[in-house]
């Protein structure tokens, strides 16, 4: 326990360290920085207990029970109001897609079974130094799971980069205002924001785009949530727009602030608009899950009571109750796609899901101004390319202070923007139709893991017994 607890503390914090940052901006940040490292250290216990147990009781080696313990403990930061499941050890590959290849059949919980199950074997040769037969069968089944994997990986780029030569393709742009998120809700600069929005949009537009993409919570105000058209300030354009929009719920009430009418409501959906180029709202995407603790307060029915305490928007966000995805005006027949907004990236279920519903391509849409120059932003496009590899789809991500930029069906990220630059960006994405395997199959290593870590406790227990 005490080498778990050795280990937990400088991985999380240094993985997710930028959590602290929230605090420059509510005081919540303190409850959510402290709350995430907490989590993810509670549920990485899980393995060394597992592990420790298993090995104490039982004769079971270390590659049959490292990789499945490993694995849960990972998937259990993925359930309920504080599902922030971000530090995936699958997802460290995502700089090297052609390494993670077959994460289209095992997706990226099978990435991480496959790196534990690496390293479980490679601590195993070291174990069994002297015994000869040992690091034979062993030193067998290390070169068996490096070479299958990597046989697969080279064979399925090649395959993927021939039918992204034959693909239809769709000109999509995105827009990276860079509005750092001290002045984003100050009323002074609000005029600022809007000018420099119409302007990089109108420059998306120069390449005739079938869409322009803005980032999560672009416009420095909150619109009503039947609205039929985008606000005024956003000027009409030659171009179908996917934008990031906070959506009030409810009656809304108004008050004077400094002189001014202010409307605000206490319950708020995070959105993503789609309008015409004339701004007429086609449709809309609402964020299914909600960062714990800044845009809902977890187990509200216990902790509810700190609400009083947020300020603006935070805590008031509800999730969405359905999913729907939208089209591309005027394509036909239509080009379906699917919207995630900031971290439901970070689900490879939903996207999965939307996925089979028909979504030819994804976009996301984010706002990383909140982490400052972390690690955070390359960390969440990284995402990005997993999902793109699970599923065989193009996403399009829109980032306000980035990063932004066009991921293919083999997970590369480019053109992709740097940080804290304005930039607008064009280019093609290939639309796609087949489902993977993970698509079809989910996530068997998974739940094969569940599986196999209580048959092992069981017979742990049993040993003990006896």
């Amino acid at each position: 326990m005490l080498g778990g607890f050795a280990f937990a503390a400088p991985y999380f914090l240094g993985n997710i360290y930028w959590m602290f940052n929230l605090v420059s901006f509510t005081s919540a940040g303190w409850l959510g920085a402290f709350g995430s490292v907490l989590m993810h250290g509670l549920t990485f216990l899980l393995f060394p207990i597992a592990v420790g147990v298993v090995r104490r009781h039982t004769r079971v080696a270390l590659p049959l029970i490292v990789p499945f313990a490993w694995t849960i403990s990972e998937n259990a930061r993925s359930f309920g109001d504080l599902a922030f499941p971000w530090v995936t050890l699958g997802y460290s590959l995502s700089e090297w897609p052609l390494l993670i290849q077959h994460a289209d059949v095992v997706g990226v919980w099978g990435i991480s079974w496959w790196l534990a199950l690496v390293n479980a074997l490679i601590a195993t040769l070291i174990l069994e130094r002297g015994n000869t037969a040992a690091l034979k069968k062993w030193g067998l089944a290390l070169a068996v799971v490096v070479m299958v994997p990597a046989i697969y990986d080279l064979a399925r780029w090649q395959h993927v980069e021939s039918d992204l030569e034959k693909a239809t393709t769709l000109q999509v742009a995105v827009i990276q205002p860079n509005v750092d998120q001290a002045t984003k809700w100050d009323p002074a600069s609000i005029y600022h924001t809007f000018n420099k929005v119409n302007r990089l949009i109108a420059e998306a537009e120069s390449s005739s785009p079938s869409l322009v993409v803005g980032p999560e919570a672009c416009l420095p105000l909150v619109q009503p949530g039947d609205s039929a058209r985008l606000p005024d300030s956003i000027a009409a354009g030659s171009s179908p727009l996917v934008i990031g929009v906070v959506a009030g719920i409810g009656d809304p009430t108004r008050r004077s602030v400094e002189g001014r009418t202010v409307t605000t409501w206490n319950r708020h959906y995070n959105s993503a608009f789609l309008a015409d180029a004339d701004r007429n709202v086609l449709g809309r995407h609402d964020k299914q899950h909600l960062v714990p603790v800044t845009e809902q307060i977890p187990y509200k029915r216990f902790f509810g009571f700190m609400l009083p305490f947020y300020r603006k928007h935070f805590g008031r966000f509800v999730a969405a109750e359905t999913l729907e995805l939208m089209s591309v005006p005027g394509s036909d027949p239509p080009t379906v796609f699917g919207s995630l907004i900031c971290y439901e990236s970070l689900f490879p279920r939903l996207v999965s899901r939307m996925r089979g519903m028909g979504a030819r391509f994804f976009v996301n849409i984010t706002n990383d101004a909140w982490f400052g120059r972390s690690t955070f932003p390359f960390q969440h496009a990284g995402f990005c390319s997993m999902r793109a590899i699970e599923n065989r789809v193009a996403i399009v991500r829109s980032a306000n202070t980035g990063i932004s930029g066009f991921v293919d069906p083999l997970g590369r990220l480019e053109p992709a923007s740097g940080i804290f630059h304005e930039a607008a960006l064009s280019g093609e994405i290939p639309l796609s139709d087949g489902l993977t395997i993970y698509n079809r199959v989910g996530d068997l290593l998974l739940w094969l893991s569940y599986a196999v870590v209580g048959a092992t406790l069981g017979l742990a227990w049993k040993c003990r017994r006896g």
